[in-house]
This record gives structure tokens, C-alpha cells and sequence, in this order.
């Protein structure tokens, strides 16, 4: 999929996953299909960096549920 350059790409079927590096413990984790998606605003093949948005439901370290919205990301592929 990151042969060629991207733009607007919706990814409904994702696992998100957040956790704390020193205990590395889960304080997000999203693993049922379809609460969670990612937007891939752009990928730039010449330079590996994608750039997007991420939202939906997770669970808590606490087994609550919450939403995450307008979560963005920014990353180089080496």
C-alpha cells in the first residue's frame, strides 16, 4: 500500500493501542472492529512521512469507555 503517494485514505477496520512506556501498561486500547478509524491526510512516498487523524471508542486502563477525537499523527518510515 505505501508504493505511491497518498491522499484521504479512510481506515475503519483499525486497532489503536496507547500505553505507558515505564510500566508499559495499556491506558488506551481499542480492539473491536468498526469503533475505531484513521484518516491518512497524506503519505509522501519520496520522503516516507504520513500525516492523518485518528478517533473512536477505547477501553481504559480502568475498563471504562471513552471517544478519542481529533487525534493527529505525524511519521517518518524509515
Amino acid at each position: 500500500m505505501l508504493d505511491r503517494d497518498l491522499q484521504n485514505v479512510i481506515l475503519r477496520d483499525v486497532i489503536f493501542q496507547y500505553y505507558d512506556n515505564k510500566g508499559q501498561r495499556d491506558i488506551f486500547i481499542s480492539d473491536k472492529r468498526g469503533v475505531f478509524s484513521l484518516t491518512i491526510q497524506s503519505y509522501e512516498f519520496a520522503t516516507n512521512i504520513m500525516t492523518g487523524t485518528f478517533g473512536g471508542y477505547v477501553s481504559t486502563k480502568d475498563n471504562s469507555q471513552v471517544e478519542i477525537k481529533d487525534g493527529k499523527f505525524s511519521i517518518k518510515f524509515d
